[in-house]
C-alpha cells in the first residue's frame, strides 16, 4: 500500500488557512503535498517554503478513503 504513512492532524486552529482553505480535519492523515509524498511537518514546510505556485493539492487519508482537496492560498 503506497499510502502507509503521512503527517496526522491531531487538531486545527479554528479560523486557520487548514481550517477555512484546505479542509483538513483532525485525525485526517496527509498523505502528499502537490503530488509529493511526505511523512513529517518538517516536510511539509520545505515544500510550502519552495513553492513557485500558490495553487496546492493536499491528498489526505479519511476515514478509510484517499481524498485530494485544491486550494488557492
Amino acid at each position: 500500500d503506497p499510502f502507509q504513512s503521512g503527517v496526522f492532524v491531531t487538531a486545527v486552529t479554528p479560523q486557520s488557512i487548514a481550517a477555512t482553505v484546505s479542509q483538513l480535519r483532525p485525525g485526517d492523515m496527509i498523505l502528499a503535498v502537490n503530488g509529493q509524498r511526505v511523512e513529517t511537518t518538517g516536510e511539509i514546510n520545505q515544500l510550502v517554503a519552495a513553492a513557485q505556485s500558490r495553487a496546492w493539492r493536499i491528498t489526505v487519508m479519511r476515514g478509510g478513503q484517499v481524498a485530494e482537496f485544491r486550494l488557492n492560498i
